[in-house]
């Protein structure tokens, strides 16, 4: 089913390179680590092979990348032990494992002693009560710097603040997560619980759901000092979402679950002026894509750019001329000059803007006083009006 499809995809991807969250994570890992003395499960040594922070962001759909810089930067876990101070200066999401690390290692990420972890049962979120699930899930109960505190209305700029707690079992308020800016600058998004046993099944509830993403995509601007994520979609824990850019910016969305994704609405980091789809259909307004379904274990993928480039409004490939209009719509026609027309207002005066900046050979007299139009079934347009 999906051999046609392949040279499409490279079409879209070649030539671009990965935006999104640094993801730090280095092979040399396993050489100097430490297990520690306390062990809550064996499972943990395998995991340790694993990247947590790759998985703790796909599971809230946040492009990542393991080159340059990116919007800020993640890491989980041992791989704490090797970040330079280059690494740690554009911000870093940690899990409660790196921040002791770099505690251990004198790097001030807010904590003043650390404390032992505790089983918890749900989470509380201070800006809008609600309250998630998460049995199981080991948080770490440390004495932390008088700036982090749980205040919802406290200003991130100010030191540092607890985003949400976890009531443990004897029923003791940990934060968990917070942000924190020590006196170098450094700005931490600490996620306080262990995430070497998200890997099983009860555990991935303290990654895999709406408000973590939500955090992320808050608080991601005031860590990275005021980059934004170059896509985003929300509602969606096993769609995975990944960007490329090289002057354009094309985004794949794989679903890997056996439920189709009710048309996803990707969020952009800035403005649009023209798209093009692969697998799917949609339109574009300003920063927002809205996608039609996408089906279980199935992907989509558009390309978008800051501006219009007329070359890439006609399609010949259904045996037609197709113009596709800047937003995604398609309008096909017929005949030698192509009659074309449309009725809703938005897409005429897309169409009448393409008319005249193609070139003559392509669009010579493109006539937008008759309808001679019909829907084509193999690019999906429908003819007259919008998709």
């Amino acid at each position: 089913m999906n051999p046609p499809l392949y040279s499409l995809v490279d079409d879209f991807f070649s030539n671009k390179s990965a935006n999104g969250i640094r993801v730090y994570e280095f092979p040399k890992k396993i050489a100097n680590m430490d297990v520690g003395t306390t062990v809550f499960d064996p499972s943990i040594f395998q995991n340790t092979f694993f990247c947590t922070s790759e998985r703790s962001l796909a599971a809230c759909s946040i492009p990542t990348t393991y080159e340059g810089e990116g919007v800020c930067g993640a890491c989980f876990g041992q791989s704490a032990r090797y970040l330079t101070p280059d690494m740690r200066k554009n911000g870093l999401i940690l899990d409660a494992e790196a921040a002791k690390i770099l505690h251990t290692l004198g790097v001030d990420v807010g904590i003043e002693s650390l404390g032992t972890p505790e089983s918890t049962t749900v989470e509380h979120f201070i800006d809008d009560g609600e309250v998630v699930v998460i049995c199981g899930t080991k948080v770490f109960n440390h004495k932390f710097k008088d700036a982090v505190r749980v205040c919802s209305n406290a200003e991130a700029s100010i030191g540092s603040m607890a985003l949400s707690h976890m009531r443990s079992d004897n029923f003791t308020l940990i934060p968990m997560p917070y942000l924190y800016e020590n006196e170098a600058g450094e700005r931490y998004f600490v996620i306080n619980f262990d995430t070497r046993y998200i890997t099983k099944t009860d555990n991935t509830l303290s990654i895999r759901h709406y408000k973590r993403s939500q955090q992320y995509v808050q608080f991601i601007p005031w860590l990275s000092r005021g980059k934004q994520l170059p896509a985003y979609c929300f509602g969606h824990s096993h769609l995975y979402l990944m960007t490329e850019e090289d002057g354009v910016m094309a985004v794949g969305l794989w679903n890997f679950f056996a439920d189709l994704i009710v048309e996803p609405v990707i969020e952009l980091d800035r403005e649009y002026q023209q798209i093009r789809f692969l697998n799917c259909n949609g339109k574009l307004s300003g920063k927002t894509v809205m996608l039609t379904n996408i089906a279980a274990h199935s992907f989509a993928a558009f390309e978008v750019k800051s501006r219009l480039d007329m070359e890439s409004c006609v399609d010949r490939s259904c045996g037609r001329i197709c113009i596709i209009l800047p937003n995604g719509n398609r309008i096909c026609g017929s005949g030698d000059p192509p009659r074309l027309s449309c009725q809703n207002g938005t897409d005429r005066f897309l169409l009448s803007a393409c008319s005249q900046l193609l070139r003559r050979s392509v669009f010579e007299r493109a006539d937008l006083n008759h309808a001679d139009l019909g829907a084509c079934t193999t690019c999906r347009c429908t003819g007259v009006g919008q998709l």
